[in-house]
């Protein structure tokens, strides 16, 4: 059964997409803006349509096991939490940042 859930984005996630996004066009004119339409197209074609097809987010465990994480070009983490009817993109990170430091929600 497929559900259509709203996509939501998080203000601090855009604010980490944006920080990843500026350090990327600081090493090459472009890379940025690839990334960005990249990773939407993973979050819409991917997350969007299949939230429960990755694994559930260990530093955030639930009974419902509603909190995630994609692995995004085995470099970021992509944090959601998906709800009846929504999909919350919590947070993006590096794969090499602690998570233990990192608060969702």
């Amino acid at each position: 059964m497929n559900v259509n859930r709203n996509v939501i984005f998080r203000e601090e996630f855009l604010d980490e997409l944006l920080e990843i996004q500026e350090y990327l066009e600081g090493e090459s004119l472009g890379k940025g803006k690839k990334f960005i339409s990249r990773i939407y197209d993973f979050m819409m074609d991917t997350i969007e349509r299949m939230p429960f097809m990755f694994q559930e987010y260990q530093y955030k465990l639930t009974e419902n096991k509603i909190y995630r994480r994609a692995i995004f070009e085995s470099q970021y983490v992509i944090v959601y939490k998906v709800l009846d009817d929504e999909i919350f993109i919590l947070k993006i990170y590096h794969t090499s940042r602690n998570p233990n430091n990192l608060q969702i929600d």
